[in-house]
């Protein structure tokens, strides 16, 4: 059994949000997606409102449940595909939405088991026994240079260029998708995060909210921290969370 709780807030700066998720599953599966819109006035919003609903239909017409990993990897690998080519052809159709993209992570639970799919710098973390990991590297300059150890992971946060993504749904014909996958452990709550979180709270900043608030009170928490530090962007919080054994 898998409970979600999720929040979404413009912030203190945007005019709009750019970022969207979606939730949904059937008896056996459950699909969390995150998605943070970039381009022109609105354009970042069609891009990351259309990529979710795109990806969460064709998941759940799919079906999913009973399916093994690789079946799922591959589900969501043609779903994320999907959606690429349309938000690229929204953007060549018309000039207001030229040059459009959007992040995307997503999660997709099925029994014990968990597949990721990942694109830009949304992430997608897991708290285990009280301990945070982050199961995404960022797809951005920074993050490269950071690999490179051009940067540190502290530079990194302040860098001038850190929006900058090397990687994006919708901007190219062809996308290439990290994709892994993980066992699910009674207990573990995963989070999926835009990067108006990430940018102003750190990751032990997140780790000491998920486990000190009230579950059903994490996610609004974090949009509150994320907001007291500037609300410089709009930012997206989706908690999932396994069920405990008897």
């Amino acid at each position: 059994m898998l409970r979600s709780w999720a929040e979404t807030d413009v912030g203190r700066v945007r005019a709009n949000n750019e970022d969207a998720y979606w939730l949904g599953g059937g008896e056996d599966w459950y699909l969390a997606l995150v998605a943070d819109g970039m381009g022109g006035h609105r354009a970042g919003e069609v891009a990351s409102r259309v990529a979710v609903e795109v990806i969460g239909r064709v998941v759940e017409a799919a079906n999913p449940g009973g399916k093994d990993g690789a079946a799922c990897q591959e589900l969501l690998v043609q779903a994320i595909a999907q959606a690429n080519r349309e938000v690229n052809r929204l953007a060549r159709s018309r000039p207001a939405f030229a040059g459009m993209g959007t992040t995307l992570s997503a999660l997709l639970v099925h029994g014990q088991e968990a597949e990721l799919a990942h694109v830009g710098d949304s992430r997608v973390y897991r708290l285990r026994d009280g301990k945070l990991e982050l199961l995404t590297e960022d797809h951005s300059l920074v993050q490269e240079l950071v690999n490179q150890g051009s940067l540190t992971p502290e530079e990194a946060r302040f860098h001038p260029h850190r929006n900058i993504l090397t990687r994006a749904l919708g901007t190219e014909p062809r996308l290439k998708v990290d994709i892994r996958h993980e066992g699910v452990r009674p207990g573990d709550v995963f989070l999926l995060c835009t990067d108006g979180l990430t940018g102003v709270v750190t990751d032990a900043e997140l780790e000491g909210v998920l486990n000190a608030a009230p579950r059903s009170r994490a996610a609004a928490e974090l949009v509150q921290l994320a907001n007291s530090r500037g609300g410089r962007d709009n930012v997206t919080v989706v908690l999932l969370e396994a069920g405990r054994e008897a």
